[in-house]
């Protein structure tokens, strides 16, 4: 018998707040890879831009004619960012598939602790161990990793094509300002309602892949397969389940990105130096505060998909012999 989407949102949010210490582990490395990202951009990219006369972002007339004259003259810098960007979220995409792949054993351990039935204490759940996470983020970090690059290469793939026809539309209508416009905006129209369900179907479809590859110790090729198959059979509650966790998780960031926004404003209609000091650390609270409300979205969405196994809950099938290879 199929949970309902509550059951599974309830399995979901009490596996996640018995191993409240992976939470505490996303959020330490969304600090880290955002110091890494702001470092990154202070000695090598900044640079750039200051080389090529730009000392301030609001100055948006400088900034596009250095963006011009660097497209223009200089590819060689133009390349250099962009082979250090894709340097960059290689690194990020790496440090976080291995972060998932020890919190999707949690969350997955989690549920078998629990059992099938539907009542009884949270700390059924409690399953965490760093040692735990540490051994399943060694193991299944670079099947993680593939199949972010896979699922996702695909979806950039389906993407191409109506750029494709949108580009030549909008280079054949150059000369006629009235076509370009319309065309622009029926082409941004289309790739929108093409992105937004794609976008959603992609991301079940990765969650899906990553339990079942953490569950059942499979290849990243055999856990796409097998979760697409999955999916299909049980579309709607899947998706469902992301669509409800999304708009908590949007919530959420409006209420931080509301109280943050209006310190800011504060301190603007104030023009004080001091005002903008004062806030500051307050800015900073609200921005943890909100990155580990994001940390605990994630984690209740991996640990619900874990409840949305076609077995019995609490009994994933293993198989035997996952490989690290895609």
């Amino acid at each position: 018998m199929k949970l309902s989407i509550t059951d599974v949102l309830r399995r979901g949010l009490d596996n996640t707040l018995a191993n409240w210490p992976v939470i505490a582990i996303r959020l330490i490395e969304a600090l880290v890879l955002a110091a890494i990202a702001i470092a990154v951009v202070i000695i090598s990219i900044v640079p750039i831009f200051v080389s090529l006369g730009v000392t301030t972002v609001s100055d948006p007339e400088t900034l596009a004619a250095a963006v011009i004259q660097l497209l223009a003259t200089k590819w060689l810098i133009l390349f250099y960012a962009f082979a250090i960007s894709c340097v960059v979220l290689t690194v990020v995409l790496v440090v976080h598939s291995f972060v998932e792949a020890g919190c999707a054993r949690i969350y997955i351990d989690g549920e078998r602790a629990a059992g099938p039935a539907i009542a009884g204490a949270r700390d059924r759940y409690r399953t965490y161990t760093f040692v735990r996470w540490w051994d399943a983020a060694r193991d299944g970090g670079w099947t993680v990793f593939w199949i972010y690059n896979l699922i996702w290469g695909v979806v950039g793939i389906v993407l191409l094509l109506p750029l494709m026809p949108l580009g030549g539309a909008m280079f054949a209508y150059r000369d006629n300002e009235g076509a370009l416009a319309c065309t622009g905006c029926f082409g941004l129209l289309a790739l929108v309602l093409i992105c937004v369900p794609l976008a959603i179907v992609a991301s079940v479809w990765t969650q899906k892949s990553i339990v079942v590859a953490m569950a059942r110790d499979c290849n990243a090729r055999d856990a796409i397969r097998v979760s697409w198959l999955e999916v299909k059979a049980d579309m709607l509650r899947h998706v469902i389940v992301t669509l409800a966790l999304m708009a908590i998780s949007i919530a959420g960031s409006t209420v931080f990105g509301g109280f943050s926004g209006a310190l800011q404003m504060g301190s603007t209609i104030s023009k004080s130096g001091s005002l903008m000091l004062a806030f500051m650390p307050f800015r900073i609270v609200l921005w943890v505060l909100s990155t580990a409300f994001s940390s605990a979205i994630a984690g209740w969405l991996l640990a619900s998909f874990a409840a949305l196994s076609p077995e019995p809950v609490g009994r994933l099938p293993i198989a035997v012999g996952r490989g690290g290879e895609a």
